[in-house]
């Protein structure tokens, strides 16, 4: 099952933006391993709006690192993702993450796609 950037259900949006945040992160600082997957009970006792601030926050914070060291145009790769997400979950907000199944099955497609694309 391929990854649908077509998709607007809330739950799958949430899904792959968390495997952007997790992409961008590894690449600052490969030593610290951050997975929001591991925490899934904790992500789904809060709305859409307070998962985005949360994830907003560390993606920034990690793609200016990037930006500095020079990598100019997987920022802009991943900003455009990461924009297309924010504009989608911008209709939908705020709402709790209901459809767990929709939420793996965006996360593990966007991370998917980034082995395929990143190799990572």
């Amino acid at each position: 099952m391929a990854l649908d950037v077509n998709e607007n259900n809330e739950s799958y949006l949430v899904g792959r933006l968390v495997a952007c945040v997790e992409l961008v992160q590894i690449k600052a600082s490969p030593r610290c391993i951050f997975s929001c997957s591991n925490k899934t009970q904790a992500i789904f006792n809060f709305t859409t709006t307070t998962i985005a601030n949360i994830m907003s926050n560390v993606y920034f914070h990690n793609l200016s690192f990037l930006k500095l060291n020079g990598e100019k145009e997987f920022v802009k790769e991943i900003d455009n993702i990461v924009g297309d997400i924010f504009c989608k979950l911008a209709d939908n907000l705020p709402k709790r993450i209901k459809e767990q199944d929709k939420y793996f099955v965006g996360y593990y497609q966007q991370k998917q796609h980034f082995i395929n694309v990143y190799g990572q």
